[in-house]
This record gives structure tokens, C-alpha cells and sequence, in this order.
């Protein structure tokens, strides 16, 4: 076989489904494809410098070239029925592409599904630019708006695709951090294809370090940038008093901890940092605090010590830090007596992503609506649950050292049962 033969067997499908689903006119199509075979016997001297994926790459340009000029060439009225055609379907040929470039069948269907909740001009501006990579001003021929205006719809388009998954993304399905770096991945198709099996072990000890590390500047980061008499806040959600046996679950260097104790009988510090753990046991020894328990434990897995055991638990700045927080609230909640009561406060959503980027946190805060699913599906009653823009954490915007960026406190008060 000549080296055409072997391309053309190797490619010929590929190239024809390429098309067709550009085209949809098999006769168009099959005319299209036979000048890319014409155009490659034209150009032996470069196919003989390309090799294997370069190949491929190679054609789908052609290709993709091929069915630009018919349509600049097309009379405006076949363009409108083309266009017509072409978008009467969009959904239908989104989840055709996503097929072929996202082999991850967990994720082609999440991505699809949050490509039907946007409206349809922002599916129609995704499709072209980032799955079908036209340029501006084919996609905003094509939409029969300026590039100008076309400029300004894929920016708000990626933007509402971003905004949903967010919004929808759980663990159990969209399993990556998502960093900037993973984002723009998403965003713009490429190559997500592959994801390891222990993510959760590995952002679990990606975090752990984390915190180990920088248990020496945690107390004045705390200091500055928590919000004032956040504890205090936190402790009159309940009435404490002595025969309580307290929890707090992720206590850091013991902050909440130390407020607690004076209140009740008992304290268990609990962490997974032993840095963490370390600092607060020596904060304790000199104050004298003797109902303070340190715990090494992960809320991620059960806490058999304190099984059934616990009156009042805090769960202060911890979920955000996790994989699952649905398997960390179920397991809290195994460590409360009937009618136990749990605090929770962790960081209202927020779509700046980046600023978890260096704890290697998953999550960017909560919506209320997740949060309450997971109170629920953890065996708890809900109390009380609200966004607080009263109380504000702060974080230092690295893109201007001048401007902090203020995100509201989410708090919940739950009972077991």
C-alpha cells in the first residue's frame, strides 16, 4: 500500500464524522473529504515530516479549513440554513464531542449536563469557540453578531459554565481540585481524560502538610484575618455548662479550644495535624487548662474514642479543607449522644478559587443549599442555618496586594436525633 492508501484507511472515518457533523450533507461531505485526500497528495514532502498523532492533527486542520471556505464561499442564504441546522442541534452534537474528546464517562455526563442548564446563546459560543475552536470572527459570522459583541458573549459564557460547575460539582463526580491551571482545562477542552483513583487520600495529605508547616504562623494569620469575636459568636449558639462533654472538631492550635474550656467539663481537641496538636498540648500545659484532651483523628474516618459521647461539638473553618464533607458530617455526628447539638462555620461560596489554591483546598466555601443536604443526609436536624454578612473573613488579593477580598461566614446549629 502507498503511504496515501495507508492515510486514507487510517483516517478516512475519522475525518468523514469530522466533517459531517460540520456539514450535515453526507454528499457535501464526502466531496469535502475527497479534496483533503487531493490537498494531502499535494503536500508529500510535509507528510513525510509528520508522525503519528502530528498526522492526525494535520488532517483535522485541513479539514476544518476546508469547511470555513465553503462557507465563506456559500451564498448567504445557504449560510442561514446551514446555520439554522447547525445550532437546531447544538446539544446534540456538544454531547457528541464531548464523547470523543472525554473519555471519562462520569465526566462527559457531568460536563454535558451543565452545558443543558446554560442558556443557548452561551451554548452556541462554547460550541464553536472552545469545542469546535473557530476563530472570533468565524463564530461571530456564524451568530451574526460583531466580534466585538462575540468577544464579550464567550467571556460571559465561560463564565456561566464556571459559575454551574461550581455550583454543581461534588466529589463523587468532578473528581480534581479545582485550581486555575484545572479550570482553564475545563474550560477550553483539553485533554481531561485522566484522574487518580485516591484523590481524596492524596488532597487529605496534601492539606496535612499544609498544616503542619505553618502551625507556627497560624495563631496571628488567624488574628488577622478571622473575623473579631468569631469564637464568642460561635459559643452562643448553645447554653454550655459544666457536665457538658465538648468536641472541636479541626481545632488548629485551639483558638475555639481554650474559649471552651472554662465552660464545660470536658474538651477534646481533635486534628490530624500532630504539629497542630503539638503547639496547642503546649499552650494548654502553661495555662493550666487540665479538661482539654488533645485527639489525634481524622473527621474523614470514624472517631471510635468518642463515639456517642459528645454534648456539644464545633466544627469551625474544617469542610472547606475536605474531599467529602458529607462523610465528615456523618461521622461527627456519630460521636454526639441523642440530642447532641453541632456548630458549624465555615466560608460562604465564593468563585475566587484561587485564594485555596496554596492549602490545596477543594472547596471554595459552601451555598447553603449544600451545606443543609449534607446536615440532612448526616442524621441531623437543622436549627438554625445562614449566610452572615455581619462577620467577614479576609484574604490578601495576590493580584493586588492593595485590595482584600471580604467573604461572608456561613453558619449552621444542628441536633442529633
Amino acid at each position: 500500500m502507498t503511504q496515501i492508501d495507508v492515510l486514507y484507511s487510517n483516517f478516512y472515518k475519522e475525518l468523514f464524522l469530522y466533517v459531517q457533523n460540520r456539514m450535515k450533507d453526507p454528499d457535501l461531505t464526502e466531496e469535502i473529504v475527497q479534496d483533503i485526500f487531493v490537498k494531502v497528495c499535494e503536500n508529500k514532502e510535509l507528510m513525510k515530516n509528520l508522525k503519528g498523532e502530528q498526522t492526525k492533527v494535520w488532517l483535522l486542520k485541513v479539514a476544518r479549513n476546508h469547511c470555513i471556505d465553503y462557507w465563506r464561499k456559500s451564498q448567504k442564504t445557504k449560510e442561514e440554513s446551514v446555520k439554522r441546522e447547525f445550532f437546531h442541534s447544538s446539544i446534540h452534537f456538544l454531547d457528541e464531542t464531548i464523547e470523543r474528546k472525554i473519555f471519562s464517562e462520569e465526566l462527559k455526563n457531568f460536563l454535558f449536563n451543565m452545558l443543558k442548564k446554560l442558556k443557548k446563546s452561551h451554548q452556541q459560543a462554547l460550541y464553536l469557540f472552545d469545542i469546535q475552536q473557530f476563530s472570533y470572527k468565524e463564530s461571530a459570522n456564524l451568530l451574526g453578531i460583531s466580534e466585538e459583541a462575540f468577544s464579550s458573549l464567550i467571556r460571559r459564557a465561560r463564565r456561566a459554565l464556571l459559575e454551574q460547575v461550581l455550583k454543581e460539582s461534588n466529589p463523587d463526580v468532578l473528581k480534581l481540585p479545582l485550581t486555575g491551571y484545572e479550570l482553564k482545562m475545563l474550560l477550553t477542552w483539553f485533554d481531561i481524560t485522566d484522574f487518580p483513583s485516591n484523590i481524596e487520600a492524596k488532597i487529605s495529605l496534601k492539606t496535612k502538610d499544609f498544616f503542619n508547616g505553618f502551625n507556627q504562623n497560624f495563631d496571628p494569620y488567624r488574628q488577622k484575618w478571622y473575623p473579631k469575636e468569631l469564637e464568642d459568636y460561635l459559643l452562643s449558639f448553645v447554653l454550655l455548662n459544666k457536665r457538658m462533654i465538648a468536641a472541636d472538631f479541626g481545632c488548629g492550635t485551639g483558638t475555639l479550644t481554650k474559649k471552651l474550656s472554662p465552660k464545660v467539663s470536658t474538651v477534646y481537641a481533635v486534628d490530624n495535624s500532630r504539629e497542630m496538636l503539638n503547639k496547642l498540648a503546649g499552650s494548654v500545659c502553661k495555662r493550666g487548662q487540665g479538661n482539654i484532651y488533645p485527639l489525634y483523628a481524622d473527621v474523614c474516618e470514624e472517631m471510635n474514642k468518642i463515639q456517642e459521647s459528645i454534648d456539644i461539638g464545633f466544627c469551625c473553618m474544617v469542610l472547606h479543607h475536605i474531599f467529602n464533607p458529607q462523610t465528615a458530617l456523618t461521622n461527627i455526628a456519630k460521636t454526639l449522644v441523642p440530642g447532641g447539638k453541632l456548630i458549624i462555620a465555615d466560608l460562604v461560596f465564593t468563585n475566587k478559587n484561587w485564594l485555596f489554591k496554596e492549602a490545596h483546598d477543594f472547596w471554595s466555601g459552601f451555598k447553603v443549599s449544600q451545606l443543609r443536604k449534607w446536615i440532612k443526609a448526616a442524621g441531623l436536624e437543622i436549627v438554625d442555618i445562614k449566610e452572615n454578612h455581619s462577620y467577614h473573613f479576609q484574604f490578601m488579593n495576590h493580584e493586588d496586594e492593595n485590595d482584600l477580598i471580604q467573604v461572608p461566614l456561613l453558619s449552621a446549629c444542628c441536633v442529633k436525633k
